[in-house]
């Protein structure tokens, strides 16, 4: 019998596109989530989605949930291997898109941030509709995002932003750009309820204070670490960083950074297992290096009925009013964010009301309103 080619479609009465997900680097961040909730979103309407993603790293969020075809792509230490890796990766997408298109097996083409940007031009110019999905600002070279963005610009038909910060910064088109807020999925949304409504009035443990990020020096990672110094040999509390990283980084960061009173976990297989155990959640990005455009470890803290602490700027200043389920405090105010800390340790009271105000504010996240968005977006493209 002969195999299935990668990106074989079957039409499918009423709704039923046929959508090419694109996606570069899939891994355990934010953008290759939301990636993986955009083709739930469309199977779940009826759509028919394949996924075409760089095989960087052992798993990702996508390749996770869902059938995919890859191309090869490395990430490494090396700024100039880097950017080998990004040209061999664009031209390998764009074969593939444009094999794909020529054949008309696809009805729309989704590029998941502007890094694939290839893609994008590819499907335009076989006159297939593209929906570049942006969730970032920049890039560590100003210089390729600015020609990766108008790469992506000019195949796109349709622009969708995670947050109004994005749409602002870029100044994206208001007539062909959807401002599309992040959401948690299904499975996500009951489990955080669970955990909300199952969560302890007291507390018989230490005060845990919990970051999930990546291991980029402008996710705020050396913040963390000086803010638990701050607490070092007070068994009242406890500081957790949960890491996203291969393998090998992550056992040369435990080794340089262990001690007592700060836990480290790698990728675990949910973090919303952390987010049981956690008093509090951080975001300590440091905007000169990087601006957050939205802070989904945020949301789904929230969800769980966690307060939360972000930076002063970005579209995680979005998810919720100041001092109402979270406050914005910068990292490097140190001083500020132990004050913080010891406050809601020190009063149960104000602690489980910045909980309750958190998930009030997280329900205007719902996954429901996501998935009608994004099948918004599709239907009136094809």
């Amino acid at each position: 019998m002969q195999a299935p080619n990668a990106f074989a479609f079957v039409r499918m009465t009423k709704f039923a596109p046929r959508v090419l997900l694109v996606h570069l680097k899939d891994d355990f961040t934010g953008a290759a989530k939301v990636g993986s909730q955009v083709a739930d979103a469309l199977r779940g309407a009826g759509g028919t989605v394949r996924c075409l993603v760089g095989s960087t790293g052992d798993s990702g969020f996508i390749r996770r949930a869902h059938p995919v075809d890859t191309v090869p792509y490395r990430f490494t230490g090396s700024r100039w291997r880097n950017l080998w890796y990004l040209v061999f990766a664009q031209w390998a997408l764009y074969r593939k898109v444009s094999r794909a298109c020529a054949r008309k097996e696809v009805d729309l083409v989704w590029v998941n941030s502007v890094v694939p940007a290839f893609a994008a031009l590819a499907a335009s110019r076989h006159g297939i509709p593209v929906v570049v999905h942006l969730h970032e600002v920049g890039l560590g070279s100003n210089a390729l995002f600015r020609v990766l963005r108008a790469i992506a610009w000019h195949g796109a038909s349709r622009l969708v932003c995670v947050s109004q910060y994005v749409a602002r910064t870029l100044d994206a088109p208001p007539r062909r750009t959807t401002v599309l807020f992040n959401s948690l999925s299904p499975q996500e949304e009951r489990r955080a309820e669970s955990i909300a409504t199952n969560r302890p009035a007291g507390r018989s443990r230490p005060f845990r204070v919990l970051m999930a990020t990546s291991l980029r020096w402008y996710k705020g990672v050396d913040s963390f670490i000086a803010l638990a110094d701050r607490f070092r040999g007070d068994s009242k509390f406890a500081f957790r960083l949960v890491l996203s990283c291969e393998k090998e980084e992550f056992e040369l960061f435990e080794r340089q950074h262990a001690r007592e009173g700060f836990e480290l976990s790698h990728q675990p297989a949910s973090v919303f297992d952390h987010y049981a155990q956690a008093d509090l959640v951080v975001n300590l990005s440091h905007p000169d290096g990087w601006i957050e455009t939205f802070g989904l470890t945020l949301l789904e803290a929230m969800a769980c009925g966690l307060p939360v602490i972000s930076p002063l700027v970005g579209g995680c200043t979005e998810l919720f009013e100041d001092g109402e389920g979270g406050w914005r405090i910068s990292s490097r105010d140190l001083e500020g964010l132990e004050k913080r800390i010891r406050y809601l340790a020190e009063d149960d009271v104000a602690r489980r009301a910045a909980g309750s105000a958190a998930r009030i504010a997280a329900s205007r996240f719902q996954n429901s309103f996501f998935s009608e968005q994004v099948r918004s977006v599709v239907a009136e493209l094809c």
